[in-house]
């Protein structure tokens, strides 16, 4: 029934959308969880009273992962990342532009927008904690050369360069 509802909001939002569409925003989210450093759980005011909960993936970034990590510092590094995240999500309001469906586990996509207009994924790959990410192979974070690497280096030990 919950599912049903959900449809039926997207349905009235965007009539005229379909797969692979894209909605440019900005809407105005307030963040319920954060998941890991580049998703969380956001709701939307669709219409007076009628809110709409979705995970949100941010674009345009990669972070170390929490659960599935590879190696001991990538889940550490991931956890940092995911620190990271909720202090950024949680210190002004939160827009998501360029919202599109994702191929996985019925979250969407969106660019996020910290405050005025700052890029989420900007802040966190300026800061170490994320690579740029636009698709397609996931990112190797314990055996990924280099770059992973100085991420990893960065959030676990502590590393400057």
């Amino acid at each position: 029934m919950r599912f049903a509802c959900m449809i039926l909001c997207a349905m009235a939002l965007c009539p005229d959308a379909t797969a692979g569409d894209i909605v440019s925003g900005p809407i105005t989210v307030s963040v319920v969880n954060v998941i890991d450093g580049d998703s969380f759980v956001a709701d939307a005011l669709v219409w007076p009273g009628m809110r709409l909960r979705y995970t949100v993936r941010v674009k345009g970034m990669d972070t170390p992962e929490t659960r599935r990590a590879g190696c001991e510092a990538e889940k550490q590094a991931g956890l940092a990342a995911t620190r990271r995240a909720e202090t950024l999500l949680r210190s002004a309001p939160i827009t998501l532009i360029k919202v599109e469906a994702d191929k996985y586990y019925g979250r969407v996509l969106a660019d996020v927008r910290i405050g005025g207009g700052r890029d989420m994924s900007d802040i966190m790959i300026d800061g170490r904690y994320a690579l740029p990410y636009h698709g397609g192979k996931r990112i190797d974070w314990c055996g990924g050369g280099a770059t992973a690497a100085r991420v990893i280096d960065r959030i676990v030990v502590g590393a400057t360069d």
